[in-house]
């Protein structure tokens, strides 16, 4: 009877173990996905920017180049 009460010792604490490792694991992986997430906003923040400053330049070439034409008649 002892050996089965030892035996079912070990497999719990082996059970246990598991468990552990699986929650570490599992906290790992959304430290990586948040941290994945907060590139990912990041990124698209910083093509809006992109877009504006394209967008912003584009004006400024055709007034430029609009006051290029004005200056040349």
């Amino acid at each position: 009877m002892n050996s089965v009460k030892y035996l079912t010792t070990i497999r719990i604490q082996t059970l246990k173990h598991t468990v552990v490792d699986s929650e570490t694991a599992s906290r790992a992986a959304l430290g990586r996905l948040k941290a994945a997430e907060n590139e990912k906003l990041i990124a698209e923040r910083n093509e809006q920017i992109s877009i504006r400053k394209k967008e912003g330049l584009k004006k400024q070439i055709e007034k430029l180049t609009k006051e290029l034409g004005t200056l040349n008649v």
